[in-house]
């Protein structure tokens, strides 16, 4: 063992990279030297645990952690494909601005995603939390190529994530780059139904200037106007009837927007949709009206039965 260790460093450096970990460990331990030498050797981690190291550090704001493994990232990001993918995929689901960069500008795809392909970089960017950063990963995606309309395995675009979001920003940048305001997920939603059940009225009014569908229905029948008076959005309600909504629209059970806003006892809602004309008296597949769904045992229900009736609603056996 002395005489091993009288050898150049450079020599001894290349018999530890070639030795067995156990091996190496084994020999580490004899002597101060030999540990000094060949320790970067022992501890260096292979690039799949590196990449498991940089992921886990994105995904958990560990940002000097993050910058240190950076340029080695970035490194084998040239010769390995799929490192590159998942830590550009990563980088954009933690929207980390800097990463998203320097992956990109090393030459990873911009249409990388996750290896099990649930996701595109560019939808893990849109989906992400803080808007700005998410904004500027997107447009650094787009800058570099990214395709607008990738789908995940639900067929859901960046579009329907930054909708869903309410981000402008992103909203903004996509439809700029061409997306597809039309494009329709595995329930059949576009982009402004999303929008609409997460009650982002200033998402709607953008996806509308832009071209989307108000009568847009999913799987279930569900138009803009029928979730907003569901759920008692009173302005997107509006901005539904004054973009044309279909007033008398039914979903996949036959109800109108009227009848879901009776059945809540939401009075301005239901001011909207009789002013706009809506008919008062559609039953929907249970031959239930309206009327029939207004709470008699609640003020509001009562007081919306007596719009449903001024309005021309009709009791039933009347």
């Amino acid at each position: 063992m002395p005489s091993l260790l009288t050898l150049p460093e450079e020599l001894i450096l290349i018999i530890c990279e070639n030795m067995t970990r156990p091996s190496l460990a084994t020999f580490l331990r004899t002597n101060t030297k030999a540990h000094r030498i060949g320790q970067y050797v022992l501890y260096k981690l292979p690039p799949t645990e590196k990449l498991r190291v940089f992921t886990w550090a994105l995904t958990n704001a560990r940002h000097t952690s993050t910058a240190y493994l950076l340029p080695s990232i970035v490194a084998l990001s040239t010769t390995d494909t799929t490192i590159g993918a998942t830590a550009l995929a990563s980088a954009c689901a933690a929207t980390h601005v800097v990463a998203v960069t320097a992956l990109l500008d090393g030459g990873v795809s911009a249409n990388a995603s996750f290896p099990n392909g649930t996701r595109t970089a560019l939808i893990a960017a849109a989906e992400g939390t803080n808007y700005n950063d998410a904004a500027q990963c997107v447009r650094l995606l787009l800058s570099h190529g990214a395709n607008p309309d990738a789908t995940d395995s639900t067929n859901r675009t960046a579009l329907h994530f930054a909708a869903s979001r309410g981000n402008l920003p992103v909203i903004n940048d996509l439809l700029g780059a061409g997306a597809d305001v039309h494009a329709r997920n595995n329930l059949n939603q576009t982009p402004i139904l999303l929008a609409a059940s997460r009650d982002q009225y200033l998402a709607v009014q953008r996806l509308l200037g832009n071209g989307a569908n108000i009568n847009d229905s999913d799987t279930r029948g569900r138009t803009v106007l029928i979730i907003a008076a569901d759920r008692g959005m009173l302005n997107i309600v509006r901005l539904a009837v004054q973009s044309g909504a279909d007033v008398n629209a039914v979903n996949g059970f036959g109800r109108t927007a009227v009848s879901w806003a009776a059945e809540h006892g939401n009075e301005n809602v239901v001011e909207v949709l009789v002013g706009a004309g809506c008919d008062v008296n559609l039953r929907d597949r249970m031959e239930t009206s309206p009327l029939d769904y207004c709470v008699l045992s609640t003020p509001a229900g009562r007081r919306v039965r007596a719009l449903l009736v001024k309005a021309g609603a009709e009791e039933r056996g009347a």
